[in-house]
């Protein structure tokens, strides 16, 4: 995929520039490296120790809806893509949305509402602070109201 099948929402050109466009967006941790063997991207390097997940979501699907006490999380794209919102606690306004595709990798900070859409089938890896157990990742997020434009 090239930045002219999304010209609306290019990557930042490198890591000292935020498009306020997309202000989640987070580079990866390296270029990584090729051999004969394959490829190797590095996510991140450091830092987080809490849950690697994998998460697939069907086309049309929402995600979240909430926002997180403690809790911070990346999520890489590995396919599909990714329509983001996100917002200040208490905010009922609806946000700007950010789109996020293959190859790219967001941030989610504490304390900040926010929602995830799919508009087509789409897998991705959420890399979190905290440990994710059922009962633990419950223990820490709050549910809120998250209307999405069309809904």
């Amino acid at each position: 995929m090239t930045d002219s099948d999304h010209p609306t929402d290019p990557a930042p050109a490198d890591v000292a520039t935020i498009d306020a466009r997309r202000p989640a967006f987070a580079k990866l941790a390296d270029e990584g490296w090729t051999s004969d063997a394959g490829t190797i991207v590095n996510l991140l390097h450091g830092g987080f120790t809490g849950s690697v997940s994998v998460l697939d979501s069907k086309a049309g699907s929402t995600r979240a809806k909430h926002w997180h006490r403690k809790d911070d999380h990346f999520l890489f794209v590995l396919s599909g893509e990714v329509e983001y919102f996100e917002r200040a606690i208490g905010d009922t306004r609806t946000p700007e949305c950010q789109h996020f595709y293959a190859g790219e990798m967001f941030y989610t900070p504490p304390e900040r509402e926010h929602a995830l859409r799919f508009p087509v089938d789409t897998r991705m890896v959420s890399i979190s602070t905290l440990s994710r157990t059922h009962d633990e990742h419950e223990s820490d997020v709050v549910r809120v109201e998250f209307k999405l434009p069309g809904e």
